[in-house]
């Protein structure tokens, strides 16, 4: 497994709320954005859960009305 880190801007390694799961801060970004919808809500509501408040916004924006 990649080390963790609190340093988001080290893509290549693991982001400290993804302590159980084996995916890189660039594999987090791609998937975020990808086609799998599935996947992409599994992974916010793990980064709502696990992850601080002002390290969500480093992935994701508020929805535009």
């Amino acid at each position: 497994m990649r080390p963790l880190t609190v340093d988001l801007r080290q893509e290549d390694l693991r982001p400290c709320f993804s302590w159980d799961e084996d995916l890189s801060i660039a594999e987090l970004r791609q998937r975020l954005q990808g086609p799998d919808e599935h996947d992409r809500l599994r992974l916010l509501g793990k980064m709502l859960r696990e992850a601080r408040d002002i390290d969500v916004w480093a992935f994701v924006t508020p929805l535009n009305p």
